[in-house]
């Protein structure tokens, strides 16, 4: 949940004030993103983490308690889930932490090979060193309204750099997934990779061929949300630094085929990419840009594809195989989205049966796809605009949407789907009992209707009664 928060007031809240008044000792800072996003002047910050110290994690609970609701998750690390209530109500979670150090204990990139020492005695100052970025590794004492900075986080900003902690080597075999939180920071934020940091992404990514290098749930959530920030920078940066052939060599492999002269389904996808790109700006409404599953049909579309077969008949193969790659890649558990690979498959299936119709395509045919509430037509039909404007520049034959769009309207009136002249009931009444026969007359009505050659209840029953 974003709050709207000024972050000089977070002293105001109840809780912090609690926290003072019991254990006058206390240090509360405010870290992480919430930090940075602040000094980027965001106009709202998505969570709240804070670090408290010289203060017992037992005494600290008990504290928390008459003010919210506490979860202790983290029993190992001191980490508390807390929402504060507002009368009876939980309003938002906030992450409260001891501070802690890090040591990974084999440098082979994964997450649960830490040793964490949790302490309120730990100095802020190595709470900080164990954090990935320079962006991310900055604290706010709330107390004394004091800015701590000791890796250069507010140069950066100012510099639209992602940089790392220390040694970027170092921070990358600790966990391998910072790999990929340093491109989708890149793309979320719009900075760019600092030289050291991306020289040592592009020596290590080759590592993320191994097994269970990195959690797939994590693997998911960051590509769907670097994707969804920028997805042309997101596939560019996977693909410069070696990552993208790291973790999906399959579609690695699919992209290489040429299509056309020196262009590479690698140089398509981009392209489409990069158009989708342009509805991902400052003042373009929300319900404008692309969604996760018009981003994943254009990464998907191809996967089909036999070397030189280059036809529109491939999208059924598409479909059984990003099916198995959503779920080889745990697509479905990413956070932040509600991904069903059941979706992705419907698009690529409907892609197949609107390539092969063509013009032949009825009214019944397009309704049945694009005004089903249950699917992803929407972003279906984003996906095709983007696959036609993207073939016509690669000089290939791609043109249904413009056919596909005009009869769409001829199916609304005042911006809303025509509603049908008859329904089952109707036409029991007018003799006909057989299932089969029902939706054939019901599928033949309304095409009439969306035709303008049925344009009443009296004509359909006509029409009903010249066919019996």
């Amino acid at each position: 949940m974003a709050l709207s928060i000024d972050f000089k007031k977070i002293r105001s809240l109840p809780f912090v004030k609690g926290i003072y008044r019991r254990y006058p000792e206390a240090q509360v800072y405010l870290v992480g993103g919430a930090v940075r996003d602040f000094l980027m002047k965001k106009k709202q910050i998505k969570d709240l983490d804070f670090v408290i110290r010289n203060v017992a994690i037992e005494d600290l609970i008990t504290l928390l308690q008459e003010y919210g609701v506490v979860n202790y998750v983290g029993k190992k690390f001191g980490v508390l889930k807390f929402k504060p209530l507002k009368g009876r109500r939980a309003r938002f979670d906030i992450d409260i932490a001891l501070p802690r150090k890090e040591k990974s204990r084999s440098k082979k990139g994964r997450r649960r090979d830490f040793d964490i020492q949790s302490d309120p005695l730990i100095t802020i100052q190595e709470d900080l060193r164990r954090r990935d970025f320079s962006i991310n590794a900055m604290a706010y004492e709330i107390g004394k309204e004091k800015l701590i900075d000791p890796y250069g986080g507010q140069k950066d900003i100012k510099k639209k750099v992602i940089r790392c902690v220390g040694e970027p080597r170092e921070r990358f075999c600790e966990d391998y997934s910072r790999l990929l939180r340093a491109v989708r920071f890149a793309c979320q934020l719009n900075f760019t990779l600092h030289h050291a940091t991306l020289k040592q992404i592009k020596k290590i990514s080759p590592f993320l061929k191994r097994k269970k290098s990195i959690s797939r749930e994590v693997l998911a959530t960051e590509l769907t949300r670097a994707l969804y920030e920028r997805p042309f920078r997101a596939l560019s940066l996977f693909i410069e630094t070696g990552v993208w052939r790291s973790l999906f060599p399959e579609l690695n492999k699919i992209y290489q085929i040429p299509i056309k002269g020196k262009k590479t389904l690698l140089d398509y996808t981009l392209a489409m990419m990069k158009d989708l790109e342009k509805n991902i700006k400052p003042g373009v409404r929300m319900n404008a840009r692309p969604s996760i599953y018009t981003l994943l049909g254009a990464l998907t579309l191809h996967y089909g594809l036999n070397e030189g077969k280059w036809t529109n008949h491939y999208f059924k193969k598409s479909a059984k195989k990003t099916r198995k790659w959503c779920f080889e890649n745990k697509i479905p558990s990413a956070l932040y989205f509600s991904i069903d690979p059941s979706g992705l498959t419907w698009m690529h299936e409907s892609l197949d049966f609107l390539y092969r119709k063509e013009n032949a395509l009825t009214y019944v045919d397009l309704e049945r796809i694009f005004f089903n509430k249950n699917k992803p037509a929407c972003s279906l039909l984003k996906l095709i605009e983007t696959h036609e404007k993207v073939a016509r520049n690669f000089g290939l034959n791609q043109q249904i949407f413009p056919f596909i769009r005009k009869r769409m309207k001829r199916m609304k009136h005042k911006g809303k789907l025509i509603q049908p002249l008859v329904n089952g009931h109707i036409l029991e009444k007018w003799g006909i009992s057989r299932g089969l026969e029902i939706s054939k007359y019901l599928k033949e009505i309304r095409e009439k209707q969306f035709r303008s050659e049925i344009r009443d209840l009296k004509e359909a029953e006509d029409f009903v009664k010249k066919r019996r």
